[in-house]
């Protein structure tokens, strides 16, 4: 997974990357971890971050054949602190 800890600051685009190789080709899954939210495909694009997207994205990737591989990457999300 690239990268494995992600900081950006409030509003800007976010990107999660994860791949796998295997016969037959694995799907890639994303959840994250706070919320029942699931998203499929190799990217995880995030276009204007907000301070709740902060969190753990866990990455799955599943023939249907072997056991699934997960791994967690953590975007830290920069915000103004406004008075």
């Amino acid at each position: 997974m690239i990268p494995r800890v992600l900081n950006v600051t409030e509003g800007s685009p976010a990107l999660f990357v994860c791949s796998a190789t295997g016969s037959p080709p694995p799907n890639i899954t994303w959840k994250i971890m706070s919320s029942e939210e699931i998203y499929y495909g190799e990217k995880l694009k995030i276009k204007a971050v907000k301070r709740n997207d902060a969190g753990n994205y866990q990455c799955t990737a599943s023939n249907g054949i072997s056991r699934p591989v997960k791994d967690t990457a953590f975007l830290n999300v920069y915000c103004e602190y406004k008075q």
